[in-house]
């Protein structure tokens, strides 16, 4: 037999012992799985990573996915369904294959440690000074919403509201909700703005008495009022 044949008679041997063997490996590994979940009892749908998730990213749908495991291994804290990790991020990485706990995410009513967590994406955080009168006496909580009015000028004195619907990230520097209704004195509110109406608020505080107006929660309604120039 030429060398040439017999070369490529080798060859052709070689692919098919390789495809063969890919092809036992994938038969043993589906039946073994299916064998452990079958004699491990009770299984249950969890949220496993596609791929290494680093901290601090957005997960995707393309990032997850749900499989069934032992109920035995499932982690108390494990998210079952994709719809509940998609859009959150993560506070850890998250390594593939690797059950993906509600707890190493935030975003979207989680709960957070970080005030950066809270901010939406396309918005800042900005401190202004208050007090008693200029902060509604102490009142407002996190999680509220003010308007931000400024008095200005001497000849005429005018009065507007500048900013509406203003979330408050932070009071002081207390950043969870307080629902107790008790009074507290803070030197400082943290208010959720975009780039434009941190700009604003800056300028306003050189130029102007800021006061804020404490909103109801059911109420998000924007009104337009002229500048007020007297009684």
């Amino acid at each position: 037999m030429p060398n040439w044949l017999s070369r490529r008679v080798l060859i052709i041997a070689l692919l098919l012992s390789l495809v063969t063997a890919g092809v036992t490996y994938y038969y043993l590994s589906t039946t073994i799985e299916q064998q452990v979940l079958m004699g491990a009892g009770p299984t249950a749908e969890v949220v496993v990573a596609l791929q290494n998730i680093p901290a601090e990213t957005r997960i995707t749908r393309e990032m997850v996915i749900t499989r069934k495991v032992p109920a035995q291994y499932v982690h108390s804290a494990a998210a079952t369904t994709v719809d509940e990790v998609v859009g959150k991020i993560t506070t850890g990485d998250i390594l593939r294959d690797e059950q993906v706990l509600s707890i190493r995410l935030v975003g979207g009513g989680l709960p957070q440690k970080r005030l950066a967590y809270s901010i939406p994406e396309g918005h800042r955080a900005i401190t202004i000074p208050v007090n008693e009168i200029k902060g509604v006496g102490g009142y407002p909580t996190v999680g509220d919403r003010v308007d931000v009015m400024i008095i200005q000028g001497e000849n005429p004195v005018t009065s507007r509201i500048l900013l509406q619907n203003i979330k408050i990230l932070a009071t002081g520097s207390i950043t969870t909700t307080q629902n107790d209704g008790q009074q507290r004195i803070v030197p400082s509110f943290t208010l959720n703005v975009t780039p434009e109406q941190a700009q604003i608020i800056a300028l306003a505080e050189k130029t102007a008495d800021i006061r804020l107006l404490l909103r109801s929660p059911v109420d998000e309604h924007v009104v337009s009022i002229p500048p007020t120039t007297q009684l």
